[in-house]
């Protein structure tokens, strides 16, 4: 059987991360301070790899940035990872962060999800929120670590009380299913309220469609069943996307109802009701739905004729 689809955003894995070879705070040295911002890189380089390799952190990770970038030297992600090791040990978070993302990312390193996610813990404990809601969505996926929505809820709320708008949009969408954390559509608004204050677009969508959904709205409410479906935009749950079909296809969503079919006659969510299946099939066909006149014909190919007479008399009420 096949099912209808609706325009829906993806939901947001991997978030896009602190700027990775950016700016950064220079310590101990005006001199390269203002040779960097006058684009004099060769001096600051000079300067910057004196205090580095008198052991100074902060030095070690503008080093490993200026590397990287290649300014004032050759590119070379490798040595460049060596700076920022040196800085990451001694406690400095950004390169704690930043040695994250080279394991995630096998730049300069080789990749390795395990190593990536030590360093953003040591990241996250020190409070970044940046690695907070990277840290968050590797438990999420079960990348590097055991798979642990509970975990990854902890580390998005850390993140999100920051105000950091993809932990927050990531939260929300778990207090909408209750994935990790109690489930709670007071929350689930609210934390794509503020995500979505800040421009973040899933939870945009996410907010617009369950307030419309709750309003009533059948085309919303078809939407959000939709993406509980295909786990897009919220974690995937089948119970939640029968509900909310279930609702669209009581407010005549022809759409919502062959996908609400969809869902007995492979018991997702729902019971297997081949009888429940063929009700909403009909209904959905008497509406012109195409998908659910090809289901009905598939469906009676395992239907006794008392089920098929059963059903069609439920499709009429």
């Amino acid at each position: 059987m096949c099912n209808a689809t609706g325009k829906v955003l993806p939901r947001l894995f991997m978030v896009a991360a602190l700027l990775l070879f950016g700016a950064s705070a220079w310590a101990g040295s005006r001199e390269a301070e203002a040779a960097y911002e006058k684009g004099d890189y060769v001096t600051a380089l000079k300067e910057t790899t004196s205090l580095a390799a008198q052991g100074d952190a902060y030095a070690q990770y503008n080093l490993g940035v200026m590397v990287a970038n290649g300014q004032g030297t050759v590119r070379d992600y490798k040595l460049a990872a060596s700076w920022f090791r040196m800085a990451a040990e001694q406690g400095h978070e950004y390169a704690q962060f930043v040695m994250g993302e080279m394991y995630r990312l096998g730049r300069g390193i080789q990749q390795d999800n395990k190593e990536a996610a030590i360093w953003f813990r040591k990241s996250a404990e020190r409070g970044l929120a940046e690695a907070q809601v990277i840290l968050g969505a590797m438990h999420d996926k079960g990348l590097g670590v055991p798979q642990n929505y509970t975990e990854a809820a902890s580390w998005y709320l850390k993140a999100a009380e920051q105000g950091n708008r993809d932990a927050q949009s990531l939260l929300g969408a778990m207090c909408d299913i209750g994935q990790g954390i109690q489930q709670n559509f007071a929350d689930a608004v609210m934390w794509y309220h503020k995500a979505a204050e800040q421009g973040d677009a899933v939870a945009q969508y996410n907010l617009a469609d369950r307030k419309s959904a709750e309003q009533g709205n059948a085309s919303a409410q078809f939407n959000l069943g939709v993406r509980y479906a295909n786990g897009q935009g919220v974690p995937r749950d089948y119970a939640e996307a029968a509900a909310w079909y279930r609702k669209a296809a009581e407010g005549g969503n022809a759409a919502a109802q062959n996908n609400l079919a969809v869902l007995y006659a492979y018991g997702r969510g729902v019971p297997v009701n081949l009888v429940q299946s063929y009700r909403w099939l009909e209904r959905a066909a008497a509406s012109g739905n195409e998908d659910a006149r090809s289901n009905l014909q598939i469906a009676e190919a395992s239907m006794t004729s008392d089920e098929i007479k059963q059903a069609k008399a439920l499709a009429q009420q």
